[in-house]
């Protein structure tokens, strides 16, 4: 495996596991704050270091550069809202499951928008992906509810983010992108917020640090190495890759909330890996090196 590879997967799973630190941070927030204000704060907070970025990269704009983050911040805004409409009204370990699924929806878009073809392996590794993210999750049954609707659509719209990046970014347009996807999403959100819903935040418990940790380390630094690691690998690798996020979910329950890590949760980590492994494998050249020998 090339280089430029290894550092790609690299930065995926950084990210991932910074994703997978959140899930529980968000949630905890939002007994403090309405979803809507809460997702504006955190968006406030990540287009302030934006914007300490931004004049490094004055050389590199052009107007496609902006219109191509302006279409990925309405993209994002599009996953961010509902999502957080959904994480305040189902459980976390849900809440989870139904965000990646965005690896089952992914493949479907590259086929429409990428011309990939949706193979079998990749019907397999998508089948083989989101048992595992279940088994890891879940722990009552998936009957879906009010808020699960919101995190399908949330699924969704991360798969045209996986697919607009795969599209459109490359080494010398991505932090432009990112930081105007930022911007946009911010505003669509404030918005939002002032439309729908009353301004009423508690400062009580770890809120501020809350939004601190997921406007900068989530929404900056998360997403940026999602839009960087993606460069060099597929966009259905790439989610498979992210989905390890409630694997990383389930590690920081066990280390600082106290969770029990199961047979059950163990078995749907390898099944993650498995998927990651099948889908980076080129199997006909294994098969056909495998007979020549």
């Amino acid at each position: 495996m090339k280089g430029k590879n290894i550092g790609s997967i690299l930065m995926l799973i950084l990210a991932a596991a910074i994703w997978g630190g959140s899930f529980v941070v968000i949630k905890d927030s939002l007994d403090y704050v309405t979803p809507l204000w809460q997702l504006a704060l955190r968006l406030a907070v990540a287009s302030v270091g934006g914007m300490v970025i931004f004049p490094l990269q004055l050389k590199h704009i052009r107007k496609k550069y902006i219109f191509q983050g302006v279409v990925l911040g309405v993209i994002f805004a599009a996953a961010l809202i509902p999502q957080n409409y959904g994480a305040s009204l189902t459980t976390a370990s849900k809440c989870a499951f139904l965000t990646v699924s965005y690896v089952a929806f992914t493949p479907l878009l590259c086929a429409l928008f990428c011309k990939e073809r949706l193979t079998p392996k990749k019907v397999l590794t998508v089948i083989i992906c989101m048992t595992g993210v279940g088994l890891i999750t879940l722990n009552e049954g998936l009957v879906l509810q009010k808020g699960d609707i919101f995190l399908i659509i949330t699924g969704i719209a991360y798969a045209g983010h996986i697919t607009w990046i795969e599209k459109n970014a490359d080494a010398e347009n991505s932090l432009i992108m990112h930081i105007v996807q930022i911007w946009t999403a911010a505003l669509i959100s404030l918005a939002a917020a002032l439309i729908a819903e009353p301004f009423s935040i508690s400062y009580e418990g770890d809120f501020v640090f809350s939004i601190i940790y997921c406007g900068i380390f989530e929404v900056l630094v998360g997403f940026l190495l999602q839009i960087k690691g993606q460069q060099n690998t597929s966009p259905s690798l790439a989610g498979i890759i992210l989905s390890t996020e409630c694997v990383f979910a389930a590690v920081f329950g066990i280390a600082f909330m106290g969770d029990t890590f199961t047979l059950k949760a163990a078995s749907g980590c390898i099944l993650i890996f498995i998927s990651a492994i099948l889908e980076s494998v080129n199997l006909k050249g294994v098969l056909y090196n495998g007979l020549k020998a």
